[in-house]
């Protein structure tokens, strides 16, 4: 149970900072996975990577970690703090991770709640 319009509001601002991390030339991957009763959706980039000692600021408002050039088209700003407050006012949790050199992946979870009788479908 989500609100889909947020949902996709947070996909957006994720894939726009994954492409502005990429400088447009490197694979972005989504992957959606099921675990339990979560589901954990990620975009992965194969771009610039996020210092060690910033990961735990990316999501401040305002917060800048990425080179000048990929600074100048707003990668990393207001719309990771967005996609952090929509995923926390749905109970989700919110993540990265980089590794110098082989990119970053954003990752969000939400909670999978089914209707009673029902059986979640996942492809």
């Amino acid at each position: 149970m989500a609100d889909p319009l947020r949902i996709q509001q947070v996909a957006d601002n994720l894939l726009l900072n994954a492409a502005q991390l990429s400088n447009g030339h490197a694979q972005i991957d989504i992957v959606a996975e099921c675990h339990d009763d979560v589901v954990v959706i990620s975009v992965v980039d194969h771009g610039f990577s996020i210092p060690k000692a910033f990961l735990d600021r990316v999501f401040k408002i305002f917060a800048q970690a990425t080179p000048w050039p990929i600074r100048q088209h707003g990668a990393g700003s207001l719309g990771l703090t967005v996609a952090k407050a929509i995923v926390e006012a749905h109970h989700g949790k919110i993540g990265v991770s980089s590794v110098e050199g082989r990119g970053t992946t954003f990752y969000f979870d939400l909670a999978l709640t089914v209707a009673p009788g029902l059986q979640p479908e996942i492809r």
